[in-house]
């Protein structure tokens, strides 16, 4: 993005910058199990109600006041379900600061890194360490 930006800035001439951002989205495949096992985020039924989910959708609006920003959590399961394939589970983090300000300030660069940083620690917090023992 940065090697890029001087060349969208001269070709695009935007005025001024409003919104700063990262989105990351994250496509596991996990076995077909107890989701708890995996996340720690997890659709809850009340009971009573058929408790076989074969999709869901949560999303979340989250404000983090140690850095200003707004994230977009979303997570997802939607796809064909089968006990033979894994599970396809979305989680998608859209992280951003939504402020006015000059398309040459060197402060966007520092607001992307804070933003990931913010980005890692929602996304390690959605999973647990046999997600994250899959994966590495």
């Amino acid at each position: 993005a940065k090697r890029l930006w001087g060349g969208y800035v001269e070709c695009l001439k935007p005025s001024e910058v409003t919104r700063v951002g990262t989105r990351y989205i994250n496509n596991l495949r996990l076995p077909f199990t107890n989701l708890e096992h995996f996340l720690t985020l997890v659709p809850s039924l009340p009971e009573g109600l058929p408790q076989n989910i074969s999709e869901f959708l949560q999303r979340y609006v989250l404000h983090d006041p140690e850095s200003g920003a707004t994230v977009i959590l979303t997570q997802a399961l939607q796809g064909e379900i089968s006990s033979e394939k894994p599970l396809p589970i979305i989680i998608d983090i859209d992280a951003f600061y939504v402020a006015r300000s000059s398309v040459n300030e060197a402060r966007f660069w520092d607001q992307l890194a804070q933003l990931r940083q913010l980005k890692n620690r929602i996304f390690f917090s959605c999973i647990t360490e046999a997600a994250v023992e899959r994966y590495i």
